[in-house]
């Protein structure tokens, strides 16, 4: 009788786990990657925005940034380059996370499926100051979208600033945002044109 409840029980346990050593089905190419960390750092922000950029993630990217409808109690500030502020004054004048997130959503979506934007800081390791609650980092900056409109460089240089602090909940994210051209650079387009133009 032991014998028998023994052999029926190693029989309803090899078919319940029936496919358990399965291969289960690839991830689909199409899948949204994320190396999106928990921001417990200033530079953990810095690294979050690049890579959010180059996975293409918009959700990644609007994370980096302070946002009043999550509980931030300071507004996220940009300031265009002056020569973007000259031209588009109208759109910087008031630019608030939303229009950051209108102009990403349509860069990545004009990027050439089988490219991978990038962006480099110069300095990404080097803050200006680094306090409990806040930091301030001055970097160059170069970022290469192999985008469709022809009408729009794919390389933007100039210098950046970021100015980031500690929410209550610990999380690090860029506050304020100051773009400027740099003085030897004729050629190159700014940040600030690459979002009035794909705005």
């Amino acid at each position: 009788m032991n014998k028998n409840i023994y052999i029926i029980f190693i029989l309803s346990l090899s078919l319940s786990s029936c496919g358990l050593f399965e291969t289960r089905q690839p991830e689909s190419p199409n899948a949204k990657k994320s190396l999106f960390e928990p921001p417990f750092s200033a530079s953990t922000v810095l690294n979050n925005l690049v890579n959010s950029i180059s996975e293409k993630n918009v959700d990644d990217y609007i994370k980096c940034f302070s946002d009043t409808s999550q509980g931030d109690s300071i507004r996220f500030a940009f300031f265009a380059s002056q020569e973007a502020m000259t031209r588009y004054q109208n759109l910087f004048i008031n630019w608030s996370i939303q229009n950051e997130k209108r102009y990403f959503t349509s860069l990545m979506n004009a990027v050439l499926s089988d490219s991978i934007p990038s962006l480099n800081l110069a300095n990404k390791s080097k803050f200006d100051l680094l306090m409990s609650d806040s930091a301030i980092i001055t970097s160059d900056y170069v970022l290469q979208v192999d985008h469709s409109n022809s009408n729009i460089g794919k390389v933007a240089k100039g210098t950046l600033q970021f100015v980031i602090y500690r929410r209550t909940s610990g999380w690090w994210t860029i506050q304020r945002w100051i773009d400027t051209k740099k003085q030897s650079d004729t050629l190159n387009t700014t940040w600030s044109l690459f979002k009035a133009q794909f705005y």
